[in-house]
């Protein structure tokens, strides 16, 4: 986290501490599913701990993918309006005496 400072940094170590919670519940969840009580009982845990797996990937994936069309309409919803022909056929306007596409000097 070398690159990271401030709140940015505090996001990643709060982020690491979630997935670390995440990641116990999943091992406990999975431990406590496998018993060694006998092999009908394990091979039916085993199966029903693959159906819960897999409805969850589910649902993460496709919550995912909700999340990510409904990001997408935000956007376009937003930027659409202000985009028009000149946008991208005309170079950048002058702003201040410099273009817009240049990077901001270091001058006070």
């Amino acid at each position: 986290m070398g690159y990271a400072s401030g709140d940015h940094r505090q996001a990643l170590f709060a982020t690491g501490i979630v997935l670390f919670f995440i990641i116990m519940a999943l091992n406990t969840l999975a431990s406590l599913s496998i018993k060694k009580e006998g092999p009908l009982i394990i091979k039916r845990t085993r199966y029903l701990t693959q159906g819960i797996a897999k409805i969850l990937i589910w649902m993460g994936a496709l919550s995912t993918i909700a999340l990510m069309i409904l990001i997408l309409f935000q956007i376009l919803r937003e930027g659409l309006p202000v985009l028009h022909l000149s946008f991208f056929l005309e170079s950048p306007k002058e702003m201040d005496g410099r273009a817009v596409s240049s990077p901001p000097s270091s001058e006070p």
